[in-house]
C-alpha cells in the first residue's frame, strides 16, 4: 500500500488515480474505465473509483483486499492481493471481489486476508437481495451502492461513517441483519468476499445462449451517503444485539458477560472492561482495538516524541506470559517507560491490572468456591465438560489442530491459579492473605460427575458443520450451545445455499478428479470412496456413520495413500494407531482416542481381519462409549463422532464388521507387477484447497436438499438409515452414482453363504481330513470330481470363470474364512508340498459349567 498512501500520517483517503492502470487491450476492456455505465442515470464508475468511496481514508499498513478469479469462481482457491494490483488482478472480463474488512499485515509484513489479521470493517452488505430477500424489505433505505451479480439478484451495500474496529460489534451487526432475513447467512464473517461493480459471474448456470458470462452492474450509486450502526439497527428495524459466539480459541474483547449465583463473600468478579483500557479511553488515548487483545494508543508521554508524532504506541490486555499485560512505544523512551509506568500514571494496583476476578476461600463455603471455580474454568473459553469430565481444548502448535484433553491435576490447578486471584480467609486473618488453589478443591472438581458452568462439548468440527437437530448449515467458527459442537476453523466462502443440481456436479467432478489415478475394482468402490469423503467432512454432524475399509489383492495400489486423501476432509491430524488384536486392547485404545476427540482414526495397514471386537461394534452404532478411564479411578462417557478408516491386503470385515463397515477395493498391479505411481498430488490438493474441496462436498448436500431430497429406492441400513444417508449416500446416486453401500450388502450377502461354507468344509473333510492341501489340488479334484459334494458346495460361491474355477479366487475366499468355525469345522491355513496350503480340522465342543451369578448391583442414589 505504500504506493498508494502517503504515510506521513495516520489516515490518508485512497486516490484512485494513484491505482496503476494497464493499457487496454483488444480482448478484455479496461478495468479503470467501465464497459458500459449502469442503470438509467448511474454514473460509469471504476473499480478503483468504487473502492476508494468504499474505504475512505485507511491508517498505516491497513490494508484492502482484492481478488479476481477467471471463469468459473467455484473453481480454485482465494487468492487476495494488495489494491495496489487492482488493474493486474481484475480485469472486468473477470470474477472481480473485494473484501468489506480491511486487514493488518502478518508478521513477514504480507497480506493474508483472513479473521485473525482483522483491522477495520467498513460497509455491510446485504447479499441474494430481489431473490432470496425481497426488495421490499430494504427499498425504503437507499444504499451507497447496488451491483447486480446475477440475473434480478443484487448486493445492496451500506459504508459505515466510522468503520468498526471491534469484531463482536461486526459479527453484531451482521447476525442482526441475517436473523431479519435482509441477507443471506452465508454472508457473514471478518473476511468476506463481495463483487466490484466492473466484472463478470462466470458460472456456468449465468452463461447466456451464446455461452458468454452474465456481466455485473453498478444499479444504484450514492457514493456520498454512508451510516452509522444505531442508524442501521433503527432504519432496518433491527432487533437489539446479542452476544456473538466467539472462539476461545481466538482473543477478542467480550460484550457480554455472564452471571454467577455465589456469595459476594467467596467471589470478586472482574470489571467488565480492563481497567487500564477504561482509564485511557477515560482520557482520551484510546484510538482502536486491534484484535488478540492489542490496543493501538496514544502514547501518555507524547510530549517526549521527536515532532510530538502520535504513532507507534501499543497497550496489549494480560497474557499468561505477560500477568500484568504490556506496554510498548517506538519512540525514544520505549526501554524506559513499561507497563509499570503505565500503571503508576493511572493509579491502578497490579492486582487490578491483571484483570482476574478473586476467589475468597471461605471456611465452611467449599461448595461456593467450587461454583466459583467452575466459573473461572468456562470463563476462559477453553474448558468444557463431556461424559462427566474437565475437558480442555488443546491447540497444536505445529499442525493447528484443536483437540480436547481431560483435566488432570496439574492442568486444572494451573487453569485455576493463571485466571483468578486466590485469597484465603481465616478468622485471624479477616482480609486474608494471596494462596494457591486448593488441593482438596482440585479434587472434588475430578471426582464430580457433573457441572455448572463448564458448557457441555459434544464434538469439534473442522469445517462448517450441519445442526444435529435441524439441519442446519453452521457457517461460523467457535462454540455453538445449542449444539455442543465446537468449530475449529477459519470462516470460508460460502455460496452454496442455491446449490442446484449443476452445481452439484461441478463439485462432483472436483471431487472425482481427486480419484482419476487410482485404480478402482468397480464404480461401486469409487462411489464409495466419494462418499468416504462426504463422511470424513460431516462426521461431526452425524450420531452414527459406518467406516470405511480399503484393502486389494497385494501392495503398491495406493492403499495408504487414498486414505490420506479422504482422511484430509476430516481436518486436523487423524489419530493413527494399530489396529488391536484383542478385545481388551481395544477396549484400552478406543477410549483413550476418543477422550481426545480426534477428526479420524486411522488403522493403516491392518495384518488381520477387521475383528468385530465389542467396543469397535459400540463405536460404530452408539452415539457414546462408557468405561473406566486407565489410570484413573474415574468412569467417563465418551462420543463416538469421529470418522474411522482403515487399509490392509485381502482384509476383511468379519462376522458383526460387515454391517458396519463399507469396503473400498482397489484393482491390482500393473501387469508388469510395477505398483501404481501418480503425477498428480491428490494428498497435497486436498491440504493446500481445502475449504474449496470442503465447499464441494456442501454444495453437493446443498443442492440436493434444495433438489426436495430425492430418495432413491434402496435397501435401508438399519444404524445409517437417517442422517449419514441423507448426507452420504442418496446425494450421489441422485447425481448419478452407484449406490456407495452396494460393498456392504454384499458383504452381508456373501456371509448367507454360511450354509455353502459348512458344506465345503465338511466334504473336504471327509476326502482329505486333516491333511494340508493346495489350491490347485482343490480345484483338480472339484474339476475330476464333478458331482461330488464338494463341487456342488463350491458352486455357491463366485469365483468361476469361463474356465471354470479360478484359483486366485478361490485362495482369495480361503484366506477370507481362515480360523471361521462353520458347522462344527475350522479352515487352517498351513504348508502342503512346500507351498502354501489349506486344512480342515474338526472342532471338538467343549462343556464347560456355567458362571455364577453375579452379585446384584449397588443402590445408586439418584
Amino acid at each position: 500500500m505504500s504506493n498508494l498512501l502517503n504515510n506521513t500520517a495516520n489516515a490518508k483517503p485512497i486516490d484512485a488515480s494513484a491505482i496503476r492502470i494497464t493499457p487496454k487491450n483488444n480482448t478484455a476492456p479496461d478495468t479503470d474505465r467501465p464497459e458500459k455505465g449502469g442503470e438509467g442515470g448511474v454514473p460509469a464508475v471504476s473499480n478503483a473509483e468504487f473502492l476508494a468511496v468504499l474505504f475512505g481514508k485507511l491508517n498505516d499498513d491497513e490494508l484492502v483486499a482484492i481478488c479476481g478469479k477467471a471463469g468459473d469462481p467455484q473453481q480454485g482457491g482465494w487468492n487476495p492481493a494488495s489494491i495496489s494490483e487492482l488493474a493486474a488482478r481484475c480485469p472486468s472480463d473477470r470474477n472481480n471481489y473485494f473484501n468489506c474488512s480491511t486487514f493488518n499485515p502478518t508478521e513477514s509484513g504480507t497480506l493474508s486476508a483472513k479473521a485473525a489479521n482483522f483491522c477495520r470493517y467498513h460497509l455491510i452488505v446485504l447479499d441474494d437481495v430481489g431473490t432470496k430477500v425481497p426488495l421490499e424489505k430494504v427499498a425504503h433505505v437507499e444504499p451507497t451502492y447496488a451491483i447486480e451479480t446475477s440475473p434480478g439478484n443484487f448486493q445492496y451495500g451500506y459504508v459505515l461513517a466510522t468503520p468498526i474496529t471491534d469484531m463482536g460489534k461486526m459479527t453484531l451487526l451482521q447476525n442482526a441483519c441475517a436473523d431479519a432475513g435482509l441477507t443471506d447467512n452465508g454472508a457473514k464473517g471478518a473476511a468476506r468476499w463481495m463483487r466490484l461493480p466492473n466484472a463478470i459471474n462466470g458460472k456456468p448456470k449465468y452463461h447466456d445462449a451464446d455461452g458468454k458470462a452474465f456481466r455485473c452492474r453498478l444499479t444504484k450509486w450514492n457514493p456520498d451517503k454512508c451510516f452509522s450502526e444505531e442508524q442501521l439497527f433503527a432504519d432496518f428495524n433491527l432487533a437489539p444485539p446479542s452476544p456473538p459466539s466467539v472462539s476461545p480459541l481466538r482473543k477478542h474483547r467480550k460484550s457480554s458477560r455472564h452471571t454467577i449465583e455465589v456469595s459476594h463473600d467467596v467471589f470478586v468478579q472482574k470489571p467488565s472492561e480492563n481497567p487500564i483500557v477504561s482509564a485511557l479511553k477515560a482520557n482520551g488515548l484510546h484510538k482502536r482495538y486491534l484484535g488478540d487483545g492489542r490496543h493501538e494508543i496514544t502514547c501518555p508521554w507524547l510530549d517526549e516524541h521527536t515532532d510530538q508524532i502520535d504513532s507507534g504506541t501499543v497497550y496489549f490486555e494480560p497474557t499468561d506470559s505477560y500477568p500484568m499485560g504490556g506496554f510498548r512505544c517506538q519512540h525514544s523512551h520505549g526501554d524506559q517507560q513499561t507497563v509499570k509506568n503505565l500503571l503508576s500514571k493511572f493509579d491502578i494496583n497490579e492486582q487490578a491490572a491483571t484483570h482476574r476476578s478473586e476467589i475468597r476461600i471461605v471456611p465452611g463455603a467449599i461448595d461456593q468456591v467450587q461454583k466459583a471455580a467452575e466459573f473461572i474454568l468456562s470463563e476462559t473459553g477453553k474448558v468444557f465438560q463431556s461424559g462427566g469430565a474437565i475437558m480442555f481444548l488443546r491447540k497444536n502448535p505445529s499442525t493447528g489442530d484443536v483437540t480436547t484433553e481431560m483435566g488432570n491435576d496439574a492442568t486444572i490447578t494451573t487453569a485455576l491459579a493463571r485466571n483468578a486471584i486466590w485469597t484465603q480467609i481465616s478468622k485471624q486473618d479477616k482480609k486474608g492473605s494471596r494462596c494457591d488453589p486448593p488441593v482438596r478443591l482440585v479434587q472434588m472438581l475430578l471426582k464430580a460427575n457433573d457441572y455448572t458452568y463448564p458448557p457441555v462439548l459434544n464434538a469439534i468440527a473442522r469445517q462448517p458443520y450441519y445442526h444435529p437437530d435441524n439441519g442446519k448449515l453452521i457457517l461460523g467458527p467457535g462454540y455453538d450451545q445449542s449444539s455442543g459442537i465446537f468449530g475449529a476453523f477459519e470462516e470460508v466462502p460460502s455460496d452454496i445455499s442455491n446449490a442446484t443440481r449443476e452445481d452439484a456436479q461441478v463439485a462432483l467432478k472436483t471431487l472425482t478428479n481427486l480419484l482419476s489415478e487410482f485404480h478402482f475394482e468397480s464404480e461401486t468402490d469409487r462411489s464409495a470412496a466419494v462418499s468416504a469423503m462426504l463422511t470424513a467432512t460431516v462426521r461431526p454432524s452425524l450420531p452414527l456413520a459406518p467406516a470405511f475399509l480399503t484393502t486389494a489383492p497385494d501392495s503398491g495400489v495406493g492403499k495408504s495413500y487414498l486414505n490420506k486423501v479422504i482422511v484430509g476432509f476430516a481436518g486436523g491430524e487423524p489419530a493413527r494407531a494399530s489396529f488391536p488384536k484383542t478385545s481388551e486392547e481395544a477396549t484400552k485404545s478406543v477410549l483413550s482416542l476418543l477422550l481426545t476427540a480426534p477428526a479420524a482414526i486411522e488403522y493403516d495397514d491392518m495384518d488381520t481381519s477387521f475383528m468385530p471386537h465389542g467396543v469397535l461394534n459400540r463405536m460404530l452404532t452408539s452415539e457414546t462409549i462408557t468405561d473406566r478411564v486407565l489410570g484413573v479411578s474415574k468412569t467417563v462417557t465418551v462420543r463416538t463422532q469421529t470418522f474411522v478408516i482403515a487399509s490392509g491386503i485381502n482384509v476383511e470385515p468379519e462376522r458383526d464388521m460387515l454391517r458396519r463397515v463399507i469396503t473400498i477395493r482397489l484393482a491390482a498391479r500393473t501387469e508388469d507387477g510395477i505398483g501404481r505411481s501418480f503425477s498428480g498430488n491428490p494428498a497435497e490438493d486436498v491440504r493446500t484447497k481445502r475449504a474449496t474441496m470442503i465447499a464441494a462436498v456442501l454444495t453437493i448436500i446443498e443442492a440436493w436438499k434444495n433438489a426436495g431430497q430425492p430418495k432413491s429406492d434402496v435397501a435401508s441400513i438399519a444404524s445409517y438409515g437417517d442422517d449419514w444417508a441423507d448426507y452420504c449416500r442418496h446425494p450421489l446416486i441422485w447425481l448419478g452414482l452407484p449406490d456407495p453401500a452396494q460393498r456392504l450388502f454384499d458383504q452381508v450377502d456373501q456371509d448367507s453363504q454360511g450354509a455353502a461354507l459348512g458344506q465345503m468344509l465338511e466334504s473336504w473333510y471327509k476326502i482329505f481330513g486333516s491333511k494340508a492341501v493346495t489350491v490347485r489340488q482343490l480345484v483338480r479334484y472339484a474339476f475330476e470330481n464333478e458331482d461330488s459334494l464338494f463341487a456342488d458346495a463350491l458352486q455357491e460361491f463366485p469365483m468361476h470363470d469361463a474356465k471354470g474355477i479360478n484359483p486366485s479366487k478361490f485362495g482369495w475366499l480361503l484366506k477370507k474364512q481362515a480360523k471361521r468355525v462353520v458347522g462344527g469345522y475350522r479352515l487352517l491355513e498351513d504348508r502342503a508340498d512346500g507351498r502354501k496350503g489349506w486344512r480342515v480340522e474338526k472342532v471338538v465342543k467343549v462343556v464347560t459349567p456355567p458362571s455364577p451369578p453375579l452379585p446384584a448391583p449397588a443402590e445408586v442414589p439418584v
